[in-house]
């Protein structure tokens, strides 16, 4: 699949993860889990005088709003991901794209503003995509792919599907060199895997590209799980160069493999960082479960939920329900599944305390396959795994010995009282994140 290459670049790395999405079925991608972006051409409009304005910068970060999670003693909303280090960072300027309209009320008070959003790019590139059709490159590879694809797994891809996911990585390409012509930075640091123009764009350029962790990125994850076979066509991949990863477990996990062998760096997390400053407020009182929304598995979420309340009429119980900051799609069901119970409440990605905060205050976590069971055994939380969907994802913290696995609501509640007795290790919380993270990004970015 490699072999397929578009002006130089391999670009099965462009529809891997979401190949991968639609055969496993652990992820369907819907309009349930369609992300509330409305046409934001005023936003544009806006971005195309703030990229005219871009001088140059030693670092540009690329970063999304739904970062904007945690509130500082003044009011402001810093980015999780990169406002301590631009903070501690000399000559770098952050662009933002609007991955969720739920965040735009907390851009209006981002610690560090940012210099232009993506809203423009994004736009021009999928107008274009859909518009002009004359790519020849592109068409022929289009067709191929689809062939092999449906070949192998069934009718799971139109051909209309892929060209237009190329083409819109053709013109983001195009469209990324032209900013980074105007910032002409050294390095690229990213939050996620799927900038593909962004990277093959700052590549050709000689321009260093820096992958932040974000989530799940163990040795099964789609965007990272390339074996020995794709090394020798690694240079010609729009894939980061180097990884910056949050713990020793995270490397263990990517060294299966040694097409990553010599490109992962430990550093930490600055955001588990702070969260470890607060002060814990958990331990006495009513039991207390933070439940972090999937986005996916609402009708598990709320089974097991209900049972839980069932089955602890005689202990006082706070659930608090933190809903997803991306995949938002599924909020109302959850809402309207808990209106009126006064043991449960349920808080917008956006709402009020931020998952860190309300980490450090309960007895336990629980999720289906989330990022946030790792986060909360940074934060010293125990985490239970509800058994639905792609729990599986995550089966290896309760096989370790890290997490409780529970199926049911009294599962949950057993899992919840013996939490209070079992805090997370020191050890445990390190193997996950290791401290000192904007220190040790300092040093790789010097």
């Amino acid at each position: 699949m490699l072999d397929y290459v578009v002006d130089g670049w391999c670009v099965w790395p462009i529809l891997r993860k979401v190949v991968a999405d639609r055969i496993t079925g652990d992820f369907a991608y819907s309009a349930r889990r369609a992300v509330k972006v409305p046409p934001l051409w005023r936003q544009a409009a806006r971005d195309a005088i703030a990229l005219l304005r871009l001088g140059p910068a030693r670092l540009l970060i690329k970063t999304y709003s739904s970062g904007l999670l945690d509130e500082t003693e003044n009011g402001k909303i810093r980015d999780v991901w990169f406002d301590d280090l631009i903070i501690r960072h000399s000559g770098a300027v952050k662009l933002e794209g609007i991955n969720n309209r739920a965040f735009i009320p907390a851009r209006r008070r981002a610690l560090v503003p940012s210099a232009a959003t993506t809203t423009l790019t994004d736009l021009t590139s999928q107008f274009l995509a859909g518009r002009l059709k004359w790519l020849p490159s592109i068409d022929r590879t289009s067709g191929e792919l689809c062939a092999v694809i449906n070949s192998e797994f069934g009718n799971i891809f139109s051909e209309t599907t892929i060209r237009t996911a190329l083409a819109n990585y053709f013109w983001q390409r195009r469209i990324w060199a032209a900013i980074l012509s105007r910032v002409k930075p050294e390095t690229v640091l990213l939050a996620d895997f799927g900038e593909y123009g962004l990277v093959a764009a700052a590549r050709e350029r000689g321009v260093r590209v820096l992958e932040m962790q974000h989530g799940i990125a163990d040795r099964h994850h789609p965007a990272y799980a390339w074996s020995h076979y794709a090394t020798s066509s690694r240079k010609r991949m729009p894939i980061a160069e180097r990884l910056l990863m949050y713990g020793d477990y995270w490397k263990q996990e990517l060294s299966h493999s040694d097409f990553w062998s010599d490109a992962v760096d430990v550093v930490g997390s600055s955001r588990i960082d702070r969260g470890r400053s607060i002060a814990r407020t958990s331990g006495a009182g009513p039991y207390r479960l933070l439940v972090t929304a999937d986005g996916i598995e609402s009708v598990n979420t709320i089974r097991v939920i209900r049972e839980l309340i069932q089955s602890s009429q005689r202990e006082k119980l706070e659930v608090v329900v933190k809903l997803h900051p991306v995949y938002s799609a599924l909020d109302d069901e959850i809402r309207a599944a808990f209106a009126g119970e006064t043991r449960v409440a349920v808080k917008g990605a956006s709402d009020g305390d931020s998952t860190f905060q309300l980490l450090r205050g309960v007895d336990l976590h629980a999720s289906i396959g989330s990022a946030s069971h790792y986060d909360a055994l940074g934060l010293g939380t125990p985490t239970a795994i509800i058994g639905a969907g792609n729990y599986k994802t995550v089966l290896q913290l309760h096989e370790s010995g890290h997490a409780a696995l529970v199926f049911t609501g009294r599962e949950l509640l057993d899992a919840l009282t013996r939490a209070r007795q079992s805090p997370v290790p020191t050890e445990v919380s390190d193997l996950y994140f290791r401290e000192g993270a904007i220190n040790n990004i300092l040093a790789i970015l010097a």
